[in-house]
């Protein structure tokens, strides 16, 4: 069975990483603390192409790694940033859903559905780059994505 609701692609659209070569980040071999990671999410105004009858919808996440200053306790140092994006493509089969059911599919699941594919990218980086394994804490993006683009209309273009 195929859904009226349909996945085609995603890219991760945007990528930057930093970190500061710090004694204290680079001696660490071990996982580290979740609750150290600052992470902050931002939801795209999905957009509707009249032209390729599709949605594009996104997000994107930014990391933050703050560890206090050996030298000075009241100071922190940033040691690790990383920014990142996604972008995904989405059609929905004409005249399948009353309008505002179609509105709220693209809304709430697009940040849902590209969420783990962003999560398991970053993830990965920092594997690779010589991190033990990260784990970022849950977020129920389900809810995010009510409390921030429930106004926010979609954007149609030609």
């Amino acid at each position: 069975m195929i859904s009226e609701f349909q996945f085609k692609s995603y890219k991760i659209d945007r990528f930057n990483y930093q970190m500061s070569p710090y004694f204290q980040l680079l001696e660490v071999n071990e996982p580290i603390d979740q609750n150290l990671w600052e992470v902050q999410i931002g939801l795209r105004q999905p957009v509707f192409s009249k032209k390729q009858k599709a949605y594009i919808g996104g997000l994107d996440i930014r990391l933050r790694l703050e560890l206090p200053d050996a030298q000075d306790k009241e100071k922190k140092l940033e040691l690790l940033k990383l920014e990142a994006g996604i972008a995904g493509l989405f059609v929905v089969k004409e005249g399948k859903f009353e309008k505002k059911i179609e509105e709220r599919l693209v809304k709430y699941q697009i940040p849902a559905l590209l969420l783990p594919y962003l999560r398991g990218t970053i993830t990965s980086f920092l594997s690779n780059a010589g991190f033990a394994s990260v784990i970022l804490p849950l977020i129920n993006i389900h809810a995010l994505a009510k409390e921030y683009l429930n106004d926010i209309d979609i954007e149609i273009i030609d």
